[in-house]
């Protein structure tokens, strides 16, 4: 393996620990809402703006990689 294809898996990894985290954060805001407490706005807006980046960090770490796997 090359070094730019380590770099590029470990990105990966990463990506989808901070999806999942992210996920299961949003389900806990869900499973909160669903018990009549209310969610604010901004804590609603702040995490799924953190996933919707890390789900964009993750997928384009795994086409590059897949990408890269392939030619090499």
């Amino acid at each position: 393996m090359k070094i730019y294809q380590i770099l590029l898996l470990i990105g990966v990894i990463l990506a989808s620990i901070a999806t999942s985290f992210y996920l299961v954060k949003m389900i806990s805001l869900l499973l909160k809402s669903k018990n009549s407490k209310k969610i604010t706005d901004k804590e609603l807006d702040n995490d799924l703006k953190y996933m919707v980046i890390s789900i964009v960090l993750l997928t384009i770490c795994s086409l590059v990689y897949c990408i890269t796997s392939i030619m090499s």
